[in-house]
């Protein structure tokens, strides 16, 4: 089998797992709490003795059998089920859980909890537990906690990022807090018009996998300006030596990054991207989103620090879909 009808077979089978990975049973997070409080409970009658020196701040001191029985039930809970359960359990016994959590998946719970229960929580963390926290994350993400991190934490989050996360992360954090332009996503894939898919194949190969929810890859041009969007699927389906320009898909929308959020996830489609450009140049595709029209002097300036390259995009679930 040629190398190139390798490749395919091989981002196939990857786009199938991701397709087939188990979905979240809506139920899940209901069993885990109605178990955790029956845990908490079982502790309380046990009447078991916990060491003063494992009894940290106002969280419910745990004994090793309680602690042992938390831990395997959050070991199979995705995050916005652990959220769940934290948002639902008293502060003391919340605080006690917050505890067990593995340190690589903190800041996703940081994420999904409620404003006042993030806040508890980060209140819980020391600074390094909260650097460690925050450094898990993709850069639209820590700007989505910038607000109610110690400004301590974010400095040296900061000096961890590269010239480039750090231009991305003072993008995100310029926009207002709803806006199109706060969600935007960085997490994307570009690769230039005029190569063929044989050379889009090579690029794809140097990932151990693609970013979430990989779909398309972007297109752009010799100076990284949006030109459109290819498949995946038409990567997969076409012939090596065919060229990305022949296939790729220009049709364009556009809307403003200042736009509320909650307008573009009822705009038509379910990924949108952002293209950073002067206020009266700018290109996207069919339903992505573009900057355009930027007036704010701090934005534009932003923009243009850039170089008017493709910025990010914006992932949404459309309503009906």
């Amino acid at each position: 089998m040629a190398e190139s009808d390798s490749e395919k077979m091989r981002l196939a089978q990857q786009s199938r797992s991701e397709d087939e990975a188990p979905a979240r049973d809506p139920d899940e997070a209901s069993r885990a709490l109605e178990r955790i409080s029956q845990i908490f409970d079982e502790q309380d009658e046990s009447g078991e003795k916990v060491p003063a020196s494992d009894v940290r701040g106002d969280a419910t001191p745990l004994g090793e059998t309680a602690k042992k029985a938390l831990k395997e039930v959050l070991a199979d809970l995705h995050p916005a089920d652990i959220a769940y359960v934290l948002e639902a359990l008293p502060q003391d016994d919340r605080l006690a859980v917050w505890q067990l959590v593995d340190g690589d998946r903190e800041g996703d719970i940081l994420l999904e909890v409620n404003d006042g229960v993030r806040e508890t929580l980060i209140e819980a963390m020391n600074r390094d537990e909260l650097v460690d926290a925050v450094e898990t994350l993709d850069t639209d993400e820590i700007a989505d906690l910038v607000e109610d991190l110690p400004p301590d934490v974010v400095a040296e989050v900061q000096e961890g990022l590269s010239h480039e996360e750090r231009a991305q992360l003072r993008a995100a954090m310029s926009y207002p807090e709803e806006s199109v332009g706060a969600r935007m996503d960085f997490e994307m894939l570009s690769i230039r018009e005029e190569v063929t898919l044989e050379i889009v194949l090579r690029f794809l190969r140097r990932f151990d996998s693609l970013p979430d929810h990989t779909d398309q890859v972007f297109v752009v041009d010799r100076q990284g300006k949006l030109k459109g969007s290819l498949a995946v699927s038409q990567i997969l389906v076409h012939e090596p030596e065919a060229s990305v320009s022949s296939l790729m898909r220009t049709d364009m929308l556009t809307l403003n990054p200042l736009d509320d959020a909650g307008d573009a996830a009822r705009a038509d489609g379910n990924r949108r991207m952002f293209a950073g450009g002067t206020a009266a140049e700018v290109d996207a595709c069919h339903h992505d989103v573009a900057v355009l029209d930027v007036v704010d002097e701090v934005l534009v300036d932003v923009l243009h620090a850039v170089g008017g390259k493709l910025l990010g995009i914006l992932r949404v679930q459309v309503a009906g879909r």
